[in-house]
């Protein structure tokens, strides 16, 4: 029995019935080539005072500045994706909603049928290419969600996959009523308890060390609480991890419930093999 980057939890935890996502292809607009053949959402929060504003400032972020050496890092500034780094589909870059300076980026998923995937996902493979990899690395992002999944849906807003296999890999996901750190390596989830909340600017640090036999994954934020899952596979000997993605991904297994269109905006992303937080 396999699970295709799923989340696996048993009686305390979120179930899936039968194994899960099986048939999961990928994402084609990822470096990689790969293909992507509980109560209510939370209830909108105002942002308090002490976070940066969900306006573009009167002074644009200076991403050049803020960017020094960090392996990987972006903000958005030149009012442009990127695309000598990143790629995918279905990504602008707006004002709408900016964690802070003057643009961030916009990812939109279409309403998916009961069954439908959708890979809508800022994608990055710097981070595995034109070095050492690291063993321990850091995704920090920052994300504005004006919904959540619909109920019994799983969204992955983090993706740390293989080339060769894209269902293998380390994930953070997100529900309507919770989230979790999975990896499909060794089919361990850890729940955080608390969803994202909507509305809002909030962090996610994931940290990921690599083995193929005792390696981890943890989470930290401003919002959610820190969860750690340790002693887990998180890379495969024969498909190490290869690429890193951040935004809107639904396998179609993980779409059980018919999934309304989902917009998010992601702002001050950083990469890195040293410690991150919410406040770099």
């Amino acid at each position: 029995m396999r699970y295709d980057r799923g989340v696996r939890v048993a009686a305390a935890m979120l179930a899936f019935a039968g194994c899960g996502r099986f048939g999961f292809a990928g994402h084609s607009d990822a470096p990689t080539g790969r293909d992507a053949s509980a109560h209510d959402d939370g209830p909108a929060r105002d942002a308090p005072s002490d976070t940066p504003r969900d306006v573009a400032g009167p002074d644009a972020f200076d991403q050049n500045v803020a960017c020094m050496g960090f392996g990987v890092c972006d903000s958005f500034e030149a009012g442009a994706l990127d695309t000598t780094l990143w790629s995918g589909n279905r990504i602008t870059v707006d004002s709408t909603h900016v964690h802070r300076g003057m643009y961030a980026a916009h990812v939109k998923n279409p309403a998916l049928a009961v069954g439908q995937g959708m890979i809508s996902q800022l994608g990055e493979d710097a981070t595995f290419t034109g070095g050492t990899i690291p063993t321990t690395f850091y995704v920090r992002a920052w994300l504005y969600l004006p919904t959540l999944p619909a109920p019994n849906n799983h969204l992955e807003l983090i993706s740390v996959e293989s080339q060769a296999a894209s269902s293998l890999g380390d994930y953070t996901f997100t529900y309507s009523n919770n989230s979790a750190l999975y990896t499909q390596e060794d089919q361990q989830s850890q729940l955080t308890g608390v969803a994202p909340p909507t509305n809002m600017w909030f962090c996610i640090v994931m940290r990921i060390t690599r083995s193929t036999t005792a390696g981890s994954l943890a989470l930290t934020s401003d919002v959610l609480p820190a969860t750690s899952l340790n002693n887990v596979i998180t890379e495969d000997n024969a498909n190490p991890l290869h690429d890193v993605h951040i935004g809107l991904g639904y396998a179609g297994t993980n779409v059980v419930t018919a999934q309304p269109a989902m917009d998010a905006w992601v702002d001050d992303v950083i990469v890195d093999p040293n410690p991150l937080t919410c406040a770099d």
